[in-house]
């Protein structure tokens, strides 16, 4: 199973502040666990968990939120 793309979160989190990023990882996570992507007590998230957290995320986005979370505009 290959692991989350990188690049594709960076690129889509350029500018995030380290409060929006901690939120990003875990809400991956936590859908990485929904699905059963777990090996023992180690989690395997996949670049759809991120991508689904990014558009949970974003759901209320709105210019004062990109600012506030420190996305470039």
């Amino acid at each position: 199973m290959a692991g989350p793309d990188i690049d594709y979160i960076v690129k889509e989190t350029e500018g995030a502040t380290q409060a929006f990023l901690k939120e990003l990882v875990q809400r991956g996570l936590q859908f990485a666990l929904e699905a059963g992507r777990t090996t023992g007590s180690s989690v395997s998230p996949i670049s759809d968990d991120f991508a689904a957290a990014l558009r949970e995320i974003r759901a209320f986005d709105s210019k004062a939120a990109r600012v506030i979370t420190g996305f470039r505009t």
